[in-house]
């Protein structure tokens, strides 16, 4: 038998941000204003449309950040999705 857990909700929401400068984490507004915020466990991250893995490439834990293992934006602009 296997167990899940149900989402919170049934809304998706989605956040871009162009990051140019070395950055480990990202929060706060996204390239549209809007206000980074996720459920824990609910989170899909990709980096220039590579999916990380949570836990080895990022940590989205916080509910209101992502923490990168390797720092983003060092060699030109890199997308998050």
């Amino acid at each position: 038998m296997s167990s899940f857990a149900a989402a919170p909700s049934t809304t998706v929401d989605r956040f871009i941000f162009s990051v140019s400068s070395s950055a480990t984490s990202i929060s706060g507004n996204d390239t549209a204003g809007n206000t980074l915020a996720y459920v824990a466990g609910f989170v899909d991250v990709w980096l220039n449309g590579v999916k990380m893995v949570n836990g080895t490439d990022v940590t989205v834990t916080s509910g209101n950040a992502i923490v990168f293992a390797v720092a983003i934006g060092t060699s030109g602009t890199d997308i998050v999705d």
